[in-house]
């Protein structure tokens, strides 16, 4: 198997794995159309080894190659690249695997990575071929199976553009097999879980806090550009808040009438789970108003664009640019939401054909699941 491993040293990854008070964990996906439910599972693998007693946690995210996943399910929505950059992003992860082949997980490829444990979802995948991916580390006493996001999933994601573009009125019937939630289910708990720091590290508060920036927008289908916004924005103060435009402000001022493909708690969920971000105003204003930079402390106000794209802010910003205190930033990636919503939209035949296949599956998943608790 042909494999890219993107790692410290390996006398430190080595040192690593000779350390009782330290486990290393593999986890591995399509990450395509990242949500909350790769971020949830990403959050738990780590939280839950912490629980164990472990002082020092290293996730290792293996991400399937772009033909790898053709192979299997179809076309990725993103790129490797792209996919590669959000994980990079997310801040329960250490090291990434790229270029996976969709196969079996082996003990062989465990021990060459250095990790003890491999982990993922109930929802078991199964290969080409019909074996279970996890079937030989499940054998070896080295899997940790961790609860599945409800109302969220790649496939789901898809189905909600698909109805939202009227491209067929009968998405996600799969014979009675089951009825799939709308949306995550967004508790004060997973907040606050979201909202933590990795590990130990205690969480920033505001309160003290030097100079905050506040980076406001929509953030619908987290990609590469509002990475590389986020991560200069960051280098710009010692707290970093996003402001979170309510999914009805979406509506009325971006969308023509449309709601976001994301709800707001699940925008709010994929934002907090990038390294920079240190909180986020929940159906923030639509315009940055003299209460909102007096009431948060603002000392610096981030507009970001993509490349290319327009000039034009109307009223929304006037209040920080006459205070001088506008940053405007543009993405070193060109990918926009609606970008990556045109992608979508450019192959609908073959995505609605391949997306009844996948809900059929995800909904007999769905009908026949069990409690498992979550960490």
């Amino acid at each position: 198997l042909h494999f890219y491993w993107h790692r410290p040293p390996l006398e430190l990854v080595e040192q690593q794995s000779r350390d009782p008070d330290t486990v290393r964990i593999l986890l591995n996906g399509c990450f395509d159309l990242m949500h909350v439910g790769h971020f949830n599972a990403l959050r738990q693998a780590k939280r839950l080894f912490f629980q164990q007693g472990y002082k020092k946690v290293v996730m290792v995210a293996g991400i399937h190659s772009d033909e790898a996943i053709s192979n299997q399910k179809g076309p990725p929505m993103m790129s490797n690249d792209e996919r590669t950059a959000i994980l990079e992003a997310t801040k329960w992860v250490d090291e990434f695997v790229t270029q996976l082949p969709y196969t079996q997980i082996s003990v062989q490829m465990a021990d060459t990575l250095r990790v003890k444990w491999v982990c993922h979802g109930d929802d078991m995948p199964v290969c080409r071929g019909g074996h279970g991916m996890y079937s030989a580390v499940v054998e070896e006493k080295r899997f940790q199976v961790l609860k599945r996001t409800e109302g969220i999933s790649t496939t789901q994601i898809i189905s909600r553009i698909i109805q939202q573009q009227g491209w067929s009125q009968h998405q996600g019937e799969a014979g009675g097999a089951g009825e799939a939630l709308s949306s995550a289910l967004c508790t004060a708990q997973r907040l606050q879980q979201f909202a933590a720091p990795p590990g130990d590290r205690p969480p920033k508060q505001l309160t003290a806090a030097k100079r905050v920036v506040y980076v406001p927008g929509i953030f619908d289908l987290i990609h590469p550009g509002h990475v590389s916004i986020l991560r200069q924005a960051a280098t710009l103060g010692d707290f970093l808040l996003v402001g979170l435009y309510s999914d009805e402000t979406v509506t009325v001022h971006r969308n023509h009438g449309k709601p976001p493909v994301l709800t707001l708690l699940e925008r709010a969920l994929a934002v907090l789970s990038m390294r920079w971000v240190d909180d986020v105003v929940l159906g923030a204003p639509w315009n940055v108003t003299d209460e909102l930079l007096t009431s948060m402390n603002i000392s610096c106000v981030v507009l970001g664009r993509a490349p290319g794209a327009s000039q034009e802010d109307s009223d929304q910003f006037l209040v920080p640019r006459r205070r001088d205190i506008l940053t405007e930033l543009t993405s070193c990636f060109a990918i926009s939401s609606e970008a990556l919503k045109q992608r979508l939209i450019a192959c609908s035949a073959e995505l609605v054909k391949r997306n009844s296949k996948m809900m059929e599956k995800e909904l007999s998943y769905i009908s026949g699941k069990g409690y498992v608790p979550e960490a």
